[in-house]
Parts: structure tokens; C-alpha cells; sequence
């Protein structure tokens, strides 16, 4: 991190707590939460030592006790409701209370079930888990993870040098293991802007590795039963993330059709539970998906655009705000975020 960055952090936190503890987030929070709604996305929930040894993206991660900061805040602050209620509000167009919010999980990571669940359940703050269905109960996870594993066990094995010089990752050979996973990071943010060939080449290229399998066990999704177990405890509610958690925007509409179709019945067939509401895939979405998700059945549709909900959006092409540990450690810091502030 540059001298600038960590100077404008440094900033942005003692303004933020300095809003927070005059009352003019408060206020602010007042007015912005007049008449919209704060949708939450959370994604994982991990202790620092499962962190150090998982290859999710940081800005997809909380700490236990970070998360439980944020639910305990939520139930003293907030009216939060179940997702269930949330469709009614917009489809009646019922006056919505002031501080509402509705807590997301994108994807059925493990964790939320060890980490997240006891919170939930301490807390009372209902949730909807968002689950890839084509993952679960397999021990694949998704690309992101599989490749940054795949590079960072890879990284300083002198006969790949070349492959890692071909895919523009050659200063990972003599980096520190906390820089090489930094660049590892990079690169493959990068790569999840590319279209589905782009990620296929590098695997290809890659084909001649292998991981040890050490520590997958971290990154892995729920078993079917263990979402099960989940789902019983009402708590959580359970809808569809897409099957493969291909990004819907790539796919051709029959393609799109079999995702959100596919990802409801295999839901229903499983946990016999059926839901209207999706979140989608790497949250990407537009028109023509919208669409096709009407034309399905689903009234409620989540994308992973950063904003409050209104009465007046589209309901297939919801905004959410994302919270990870790094933008919402301290109450001040979660209430900023939470706000849809910059």
C-alpha cells in the first residue's frame, strides 16, 4: 500500500468517525433512509487464521466478530426484515419504514453456516443466502479461488517460469509470499473483466500444474445438507445465485433461461423450498436479463450496483452495497458504507 493511500485512509476514517459521533451521520441516515432501503451483501465470514489461508478476495470478507458487531448494531438501530417482506414492501408499495434494511449472502460458502448462522441466530437479524447451486455439495469452488491457489503453490517451481512470464505474472517467481498474492490478485481481478475464452486460455496454460489440496477444505461450499440444516433454522431463507455462477450478461438468452431455471429447481428439488428472488451471478445484469428473469417468474431481481433501494427501481435490477472487513470495521464505518456513501 503507497504512503498516499494509507494518508488517505487515515483521512477518510477520522472524517467518518468524526460524522459519526456529532450526529450528522445519524442525521444523514435519517434522510437518505426516508423512503429506500439498505440492501446488504455479505459473501464470507472468516477468523483472521482461515483468512490467511484462503484464496477469496479480501473485499468478499468479514471476521466473525466484525459481523457480529454489525448484526448487533442492526437489531438495536434498524428495522430489519426478511427477504420475504422485502418483495411485499415493493410489490404493494406499502410506506417503508425509516432505517430498513435486508441482509444478503451471495454464493453458499461453508463459513456461513460455522460463522455466520450463530450470529444470525444470536441476533435475530434475518437473512437470505444467494447460492450457486452447481457447487453445492461438490468440492469445487469457483475459478477465482482454484487459480489463485493454483499460481501461488506454483509460483516457485523453476520449470514453469515460462508459463508464469506468458500469462504476465513473472515477478511472482522472487516475491515474498504476501506480495505474490497481492499480484495474484490483480491479475486475476483483471481477468474476471474478460470474457469466459480469456480465463479458459490461462487455464490451458496452466494445465500441467496441480495444487496440493492443502487447505481447500477453507474455500470449499455447503454440502446439500448442510444447507438444509441451515434453511431449517429459519433464519436463513435460501434462493437462487445462477447454477454455474456464469455471469448472465456473457450467456445467450436460451443460456440465461437454463441458469435461473436450473438454479430454482435443483433449490426445490433438494430443500423443497421455491423462491421469486435472485441474486445475480458476479451481481451482472441488464435489460435483456431482467427480462428473461420476469418471463420466469422471479419478482425480485439483485445486482451488485452500489445503492439504496427505492419504490421506483426496477425490481429485476436492484442496487445492493457490499460490506467487507475492509470498509466496515467499527460502527462509524459500517453506517458510512451501509448509506451507499462514496
Amino acid at each position: 500500500m503507497s504512503h498516499a493511500t494509507s494518508l488517505r485512509r487515515v483521512v477518510r476514517f477520522g472524517v467518518v468517525t468524526a460524522l459519526y459521533f456529532s450526529g450528522l451521520l445519524w442525521l444523514l441516515a435519517s434522510i437518505r433512509l426516508r423512503r429506500r432501503i439498505a440492501v446488504l451483501t455479505y459473501h464470507r465470514v472468516l477468523p483472521l487464521s482461515k483468512q490467511a489461508r484462503s484464496f477469496s478476495a479480501p473485499g468478499i470478507v468479514v471476521t466473525p466478530e466484525t459481523f457480529d458487531r454489525h448484526m448487533r448494531f442492526l437489531r438495536r438501530h434498524f428495522n430489519a426484515i426478511d427477504v420475504s417482506t422485502f418483495a411485499e414492501l415493493l410489490r404493494t408499495g406499502t410506506p417503508i419504514r425509516p432505517r430498513t434494511c435486508l441482509v444478503t449472502f451471495d454464493d453458499g460458502w461453508r463459513d456461513n453456516l460455522d460463522h455466520a448462522l450463530p450470529v444470525i441466530r444470536r441476533h435475530q437479524v434475518p437473512a437470505v443466502l444467494f447460492v450457486a447451486t452447481d457447487f453445492i455439495g461438490t468440492d469445487r469452488c469457483f475459478w477465482q479461488e482454484r487459480l489463485s491457489r493454483l499460481l501461488y503453490e506454483a509460483r516457485c517451481r523453476p520449470e514453469i517460469i515460462s508459463l508464469f512470464t506468458e500469462c504476465g505474472l513473472s515477478d511472482i517467481v522472487h516475491a515474498t509470499p504476501e506480495r505474490a498474492r497481492t499480484l495474484i490478485r490483480v491479475f486475476v481481478d483483471r481477468l474476471k473483466t474478460q470474457p469466459p475464452e480469456a480465463v479458459d486460455r490461462v487455464f490451458a496454460l496452466l494445465a500441467p500444474l496441480s495444487t496440493s489440496g492443502q487447505d481447500l477444505e477453507i474455500d470449499r461450499f455447503l454440502s446439500w445438507e448442510e444447507l438444509e440444516q441451515l434453511s431449517r433454522d429459519r433464519c436463513f431463507a435460501v434462493a437462487p445465485h445462477g447454477h454455474s455462477h456464469s455471469p448472465l450478461t456473457q450467456l445467450s438468452g436460451d443460456a440465461v433461461k437454463a441458469e435461473l431455471v436450473n438454479s430454482r429447481e435443483a433449490i426445490r428439488s433438494r430443500l423443497g423450498l421455491t423462491s421469486n428472488v435472485i441474486a445475480y451471478p458476479n451481481g451482472d445484469a441488464n435489460a435483456e436479463v431482467a427480462t428473461i428473469a420476469r418471463e420466469q417468474g422471479y419478482v425480485i431481481g439483485f445486482t451488485t450496483r452500489r445503492g439504496l433501494v427505492s419504490a421506483t427501481d426496477d425490481p429485476l435490477l436492484l442496487p445492493r452495497i457490499n460490506v467487507h472487513e475492509g470498509c466496515a470495521s467499527d460502527e462509524a464505518a459500517f453506517l458510512y458504507n451501509m448509506l451507499g456513501l462514496p
